[in-house]
């Protein structure tokens, strides 16, 4: 008698373990046909990884994924992470999992128009920073809070030139703008380019420089000097290009130079610039050159004559 009641015990609390299993699944079977979102929310997730959600809940990051007019599919860590509801009550492994994704996923996630709408795969895909295989997250802290703006996990001149330390070698020998204090590498380049031969330049060069540099703006170290306006031929004449990537000569020479092309044109010694030359006080020639540079070809008395 014993015997049967203990094995009626047991084929009761077996019935009740079928007919739980079986109620989650036609709940859930329901649930499906009756349209109910795969979606939980932000808010149910906090519940259940409250360490890491209270940290991520510091972040510039989550105050933006959690707004409430953002699509479910795009809200909170379901954003990154999928559809949370199996995971959360059938499967606990049903769940976007970053260390199961590869580089390209993880990107594809990162550049939705939800999230980083001026980042886009088509500007980002054959770049020279996509070809390298970073990834955003690489560079950028998603889950903590980071004394860098942008989530950058480290200071942002530091993370460039940890890899372009070439570039450190060009601004010691001036050939590049040095980068220091409130001036980063991201206010004229844009790593998420791929324009490869115009350097990742977020605009053409002559119109970034002038951005800061132009009429009334800041000066760049060599034409603070006093003895600029007297030597500054000299200092261009090695490397004129320099100078016309921020100077149009149209524009700039002409107005101190009288219409003189600079640097001089070929042929200019010879036979050009006789048409302009002048040994009056007035010459536009003695902007630049000192009066003895004459004398290297006239005698001192066939200047003299000319001037009168």
């Amino acid at each position: 008698m014993r015997k049967a009641l203990l094995q009626a015990k047991k084929l009761l609390w077996v019935g009740l373990i079928l007919c739980a299993v079986l109620g989650a699944l036609g709940w859930a079977a329901s649930a499906q046909q009756q349209g109910v979102s795969p979606y939980i929310g932000p808010e149910a997730c906090i519940k259940c990884h409250g360490q890491l959600a209270r940290a991520w809940l510091e972040v510039s990051h989550s105050k933006a994924l959690m707004a409430e007019d953002r699509p479910p599919s795009a809200r909170g860590c379901e954003a990154c992470h999928g559809p949370g509801r199996e995971h959360s009550t059938r499967n606990r492994k049903a769940i976007v999992s970053w260390e199961s994704l590869d580089r390209e996923k993880r990107n594809s996630i990162c550049m939705t128009p939800e999230c980083h709408p001026t980042v886009t795969p088509e500007n980002w895909k054959g770049g020279p920073h996509d070809l390298i295989r970073l990834q955003c997250a690489g560079c950028h802290e998603v889950h903590k809070v980071v004394p860098n703006p942008r989530l950058m996990r480290v200071e942002e001149n530091t993370q460039c030139l940890g890899c372009h330390s070439a570039i450190t070698t060009k601004i010691e020998a001036g050939e590049h703008h040095v980068v220091k204090g409130f001036l980063k590498c991201g206010m004229c380049h844009n790593p998420h380019l791929k324009n490869k031969d115009q350097h990742l330049l977020k605009i053409p060069r002559a119109q970034l420089c002038a951005a800061c540099h132009g009429v009334g703006g800041i000066k760049p170290e060599s034409h603070k000097a006093k003895e600029w306006p007297g030597n500054h031929g000299e200092i261009a004449k090695p490397n004129i290009a320099k100078c016309t990537d921020c100077h149009d000569e149209e524009n700039y020479c002409t107005t101190c130079h009288h219409g003189v092309r600079m640097p001089h044109p070929e042929g200019w010694l010879p036979t050009g610039h006789s048409m302009l030359a002048s040994f009056s006080e007035s010459s536009p020639c003695f902007k630049c050159h000192q009066q003895r540079l004459c004398f290297v070809c006239h005698l001192r008395e066939s200047v003299n004559e000319g001037a009168k």
